[in-house]
């Protein structure tokens, strides 16, 4: 993963209320869309430092993860909380809320954990899952004058062991595990999805609550759905599993190799999040060999991310993909007509 080093500025609002060690700042991101326009999957940007305490001995730091925080949640905008200086404070527990600042200074997407030294800073981050990107670009009033004020709320405590067993620590996993005993033993499962001869058994209501498609299946009186059976003959048995594990689980398991196929379904089914997730896998499989063939894919599933960076690698490393019998004009007339658009719109605008 990178990092943006020290990213807007952090201002002070509150401090040591009642008898609580209880600190409030508000990280402020200026320019915040070009935050995401420079950040590929993965890259953080960090914050100035926090400094909380009876003399400041408590070093914070937050890393927002404004293109996804790991491949789970590439969707998602990802915010995680380092405490430098943790092996120094063993006894203690971190009450951490975090919201986002409308410009009347209202709090929205409010998210709290309780911390301790043990679990702060691990590679699985805090809220890695904090919003929606869409969500929040949906909502101009929170990024006014393009400016985006996370509220950072800390408290400090004393731990005791019975403090680690929180509901926060034990409800982390818990939604996952059951999915996946559902996804492993299709315990009552109620309807089948028949490909190639294999036979998956699965449960309606899992899929039609994760893909519209199936919903409308299921709510109709489709003969798909009287049978309790659908016969699908347009993709491989592999790349079926694959996406019933995705939509049980959340998760993606080797499927670089069958990244395009997974796609092609994750549209048919309007699986976004599954989308958004084969299309981060299929720009990082980018080369100058499958470069053509990336750019029909995306255009023909609707995958616009993908469009967008296959074009961007198309458009710098036009020099090495033109030979002397194929030049600029000649391979992109190859194209379909609304990707030869895109490529020229492209093109001009970084002229």
């Amino acid at each position: 993963m990178s990092i943006t080093r020290r990213t807007g500025e952090m201002i002070k609002v509150s401090h040591f209320r009642h008898s609580n060690m209880e600190y409030e700042y508000i990280w402020l991101i200026k320019d915040f869309i070009n935050c995401y326009n420079v950040s590929g999957f993965g890259h953080a940007h960090e914050s100035p430092p926090i400094f909380i305490g009876f003399n400041y001995e408590y070093e914070w730091t937050l890393d927002i993860y404004v293109a996804g925080y790991n491949l789970k949640n590439v969707d998602y905008i990802g915010i995680v909380f380092y405490l430098w200086n943790k092996e120094k404070h063993k006894d203690k527990k971190f009450t951490v809320e975090i919201s986002i600042l409308d410009q009347d200074h209202e709090r929205h997407f409010t998210r709290k954990a309780i911390l301790f030294h043990e679990n702060i800073s691990k590679s699985d981050g805090i809220f890695e899952d904090f919003v929606l990107r869409s969500d929040l670009w949906n909502r101009q009033e929170l990024l006014s004058n393009n400016e985006l004020k996370i509220a950072c709320k800390i408290c400090i405590g004393e731990a005791n062991t019975r403090d680690k067993l929180t509901e926060v620590q034990y409800a982390h996993n818990y939604s996952e595990e059951i999915l996946k005993k559902l996804f492993d033993n299709r315990q009552f499962s109620d309807f089948k999805i028949i490909v190639e001869k294999r036979e998956f058994r699965v449960h309606r209501a899992i899929l039609a609550a994760i893909s519209p498609v199936f919903h409308a299946m299921f709510e109709s009186k489709m003969r798909e759905s009287n049978e309790g059976r659908v016969h699908i003959e347009d993709v491989e048995a592999d790349v079926i599993e694959k996406t019933l594990y995705f939509i049980y689980v959340g998760k993606l398991n080797d499927i670089e190799d069958l990244a395009d196929k997974v796609l092609a379904v994750a549209e048919k089914y309007q699986l976004e999040s599954l989308k958004q997730r084969c299309e981060y896998i299929l720009v990082k499989q980018l080369n100058l060999d499958n470069v053509y063939d990336t750019l029909l894919l995306a255009d023909k599933n609707n995958a616009n991310e993908l469009k967008k960076q296959t074009i961007q690698f198309f458009l710098k490393n036009a020099e090495k993909l033109f030979t002397e019998e194929m030049d600029f004009k000649t391979s992109v007339a190859m194209l379909p007509i609304n990707l030869q658009t895109e490529i020229i719109c492209t093109f001009v605008s970084k002229l």
